[in-house]
């Protein structure tokens, strides 16, 4: 009886794991191909004119 109960559970946490494992290899496709990037840098940033340092 407690092996049943061991397979069980062993057997839902390895479906977990897949589903989860699968969830993330979407996310990161989708990631990939948005064309979006994650954190802008500096460069992707347009400064105002207000924002720009004052050269004179």
């Amino acid at each position: 009886m407690a092996e049943n109960i061991l397979v069980g559970v062993l057997t839902a946490a390895a479906v977990g794991w897949l589903i989860w494992a699968e969830m993330n290899s979407r996310r990161n496709t989708a990631r990939q191909n948005a064309d979006v990037p994650e954190e802008p840098s500096n460069m992707d940033v347009q400064q105002t004119p207000r924002q720009r340092p004052n050269r004179r």
